[in-house]
């Protein structure tokens, strides 16, 4: 009951902390856009490469320093920077230079959070609940990111860009209140193997690399974030103006894909994880790869949305399944530092695919794009299943 209870502080905690970020990032592209196309796509990126580039760092200090002291410190600098933005847009109004500053600090301070806020569940809800815990942890961050940009627009309308990052600065002291309470759980002893924070970080990556369950999982996280994420943002809407569907059709596409993710993590939420869930993940991967090549193929758009549910469904199978898997098997002093490994490996496949795919469907068509996606996604779940590792996995 405590370690229930302790983590529902904490979800609550991250949730509307999430919530915040979520708006004051709406609220930093939607002032960005009055720049220009290229100079919102600047901030945007000032926000991931940090994250991308000092991730490994974020991971090997969370493991040397513990989760809470990395939590509590990452909270702290980010109620700085988003009081201190909310000061200088009130004195000197809205700048380029000024967001695109804020933008590089948010994805430094995300490089350091991310990774100890991965291995949370691990301290406060290990053992059969995980799944359902983690499901719920996904719950959050899906309402966030859909709830978000709507309060996003209603704050940048209401309070302006000052009021927005001052509602952000809020939802970093209810996070720090949080983690005050939790201390006596988290405040755990950084670990005790040697060397300096470059060595830390090779050993992080040397773990990953060592061990087979780990390394077949972080390949098939890498697939599905490069070849699965862009299908929903950017191949979808492509598809539709190419078969000159309405433009509504891209909206119920979007929104039956994500009607299948959130119907597998309730699923989960409620019953937990499957028993064989190497299989039931690898299997996941099948089904996301069928309903994209489904969508290939389709010829309108409710064939299209029907599609994009099967995909969900699979992808949803898929992540609800892969990431209790991944924390059971990252040994203790390493948990940060492996969450910070496919942090990267989430990240970069995605930002290469999504600047190759625009291109690539300039030029064949998305339908051609999302055929090919759809033969890798499927290839990589064949090769789970075909590992005799992952088929042997089983969720306590």
């Amino acid at each position: 009951m405590a370690g229930r209870l302790g983590y529902g502080w904490w979800l609550g905690g991250s949730a509307v902390s999430l919530l915040g970020s979520s708006a004051q990032g709406f609220a930093l592209g939607w002032a960005a856009t009055g720049y220009g196309g290229s100079w919102a796509a600047l901030v945007l990126t000032a926000t991931t490469a940090p994250r991308l580039l000092l991730a490994l760092l974020g991971g090997a200090v969370a493991d040397r320093y513990g989760p809470w002291r990395v939590l509590v410190g990452a909270g702290a600098a980010m109620l700085a920077v988003t009081a201190g933005f909310a000061a200088a847009v009130a004195a000197v109004g809205i700048a380029l230079p000024l967001l695109v500053a804020v933008a590089m600090l948010v994805g430094v301070g995300s490089a350091f959070q991310y990774p100890a806020a991965g291995t949370v569940v691990r301290h406060l809800a290990a053992g059969p609940g995980m799944g359902r815990a983690m499901a719920a942890n996904q719950v959050a961050g899906r309402a966030a990111a859909f709830v978000g940009p709507a309060l996003g627009g209603l704050l940048v309308a209401g309070l302006g860009l000052v009021g927005t990052s001052a509602v952000d600065a809020a939802s970093y002291l209810v996070l720090l209140g949080v983690l005050a309470l939790l201390r006596g759980r988290l405040d755990l002893p950084g670990s005790p193997d040697g060397g300096g924070l470059v060595t830390r970080i090779r050993a992080g990556i040397g773990v990953v690399a060592a061990d087979p369950l780990l390394r077949g999982l972080g390949a098939l996280v890498a697939v599905a974030a490069g070849f699965l994420l862009p299908v929903a943002s950017l191949l979808v809407p492509l598809l539709v103006r190419q078969q000159d569907w309405p433009a509504a059709a891209a909206g119920w596409a979007v929104g039956a894909e994500a009607l299948g993710v959130g119907l597998v993590i309730v699923a989960v939420l409620v019953r937990g994880t499957a028993r064989r869930s190497g299989v039931v993940l690898a299997g996941g991967l099948l089904v996301a790869g069928a309903g994209a090549g489904w969508l290939a193929l389709a010829g309108s758009g409710p064939v299209a949305a029907a599609a994009t549910f099967v995909l969900g469904l699979g992808t949803g199978a898929f992540t609800t399944h892969v990431g209790p898997l991944l924390l059971r098997a990252s040994p203790t002093g390493y948990l940060s530092r492996i969450q910070a490994v496919l942090l990267v490996v989430q990240t970069a496949p995605l930002l290469l695919t999504l600047n190759v795919f625009g291109w690539w469907a300039d030029r064949a068509g998305a339908d051609a794009v999302v055929a090919g996606c759809a033969v890798v996604v499927c290839l990589a779940g064949l090769g789970g299943l075909a590992s005799r590792r992952l088929r042997s996995v089983a969720s306590p």
